[in-house]
């Protein structure tokens, strides 16, 4: 296992949100796997829908290194773990088998050749980029020709009841705004990939405390990284507030909604022709 971080060039630096993100995350690392019960059931249901693997894959938004295992045991043969957050690779450490290379580096500035990778799996990361079309055009060059790209991603309605409660209160972002199924369709249309499986699922989670819901959100680093975003929990009274708006089932605890969509993509030898109309016939034959 071999350590390494490729910094971004001295002029640009880290973007401030996405500096805050990393801390964000560094902080959760020792509590993320605890509590990250969605995202390992999200993670599991990718792994699921790609099937055998083979190559040399890259985790990107690898975190804990919690898939490491499953991505061995579906056959891939080497590994590369990329996250920003240096606290959760050092708990992937841990994880890391002489296979297993990590790298600490921000997904729009990764430090790999073109047509790397055999594939690349990415669970719940997607919707943390602030330039997705920049994100996905740049993965799609590290494919090899043939080589997938695996990703889970949040979509709108997730954290709803949150966004929902907090409207009521003030008119600060409280939940990030999610990419809806119709712009990620628009951004694969223009890049040299075939688009071999899209699903969408609802996924919900109950809490009998609100304190609870909050708690775990801070666990897994899941806070608003915009500008402007509330910071902390706003004390007691804030979170009484919170507490008599927010939407209660028929037992009286307190949902969370995900909203999650799991694609598998191919890399193709050339790029598409037909661009977004090519994508709709795609589409149409999932």
């Amino acid at each position: 296992m071999l350590l390494t971080s490729a910094s971004p060039p001295a002029k640009s630096g880290l973007l401030a949100p996405k500096k805050h993100l990393a801390q964000q995350f560094s902080r959760a690392a020792a509590t993320y796997d605890q509590a990250a019960s969605i995202q390992q059931q999200v993670a599991a249901q990718l792994l699921e829908q790609l099937g055998p693997l083979t190559g040399h894959w890259l985790d990107l938004g690898c975190g804990s290194g919690a898939n490491f295992a499953a991505l061995q045991a579906a056959g891939a043969h080497q590994i590369t773990g990329v996250d920003l957050a240096a606290g959760m690779l050092d708990i992937a450490k841990s994880r890391a088998q002489p296979a297993i290379q990590l790298v600490q580096a921000d997904a729009d500035q990764l430090p790999f050749a073109p047509a790397q990778f055999s594939g690349i799996f990415s669970s719940l990361m997607l919707q943390w980029s602030h330039q997705p079309a920049l994100s996905l055009r740049h993965w799609a060059d590290l494919l090899q020709p043939g080589g997938y790209l695996a990703i889970a991603t949040l979509l709108p309605g997730t954290q709803q009841e949150i966004k929902q409660a907090w409207q009521q209160l003030d008119d600060r972002p409280h939940v990030m705004d999610f990419m809806p199924s119709g712009a990620l369709y628009q951004l694969l249309a223009h890049l040299p990939l075939r688009l071999c499986s899209w699903h969408t699922a609802t996924l919900l989670q109950e809490f009998d405390q609100l304190s609870s819901l909050l708690r775990q959100l801070k666990d897994i680093g899941a806070t608003n990284t915009l500008p402007g975003r509330a910071t902390g929990l706003g004390g007691r009274q804030a979170l009484h507030r919170l507490e008599e708006v927010y939407p209660r089932n028929a037992e009286g605890r307190f949902p969370l909604t995900y909203q999650v969509g799991w694609l598998i993509a191919q890399r193709r030898a050339q790029p598409r022709q037909q661009g977004a109309s090519a994508l709709a016939s795609e589409i149409a034959t999932i």
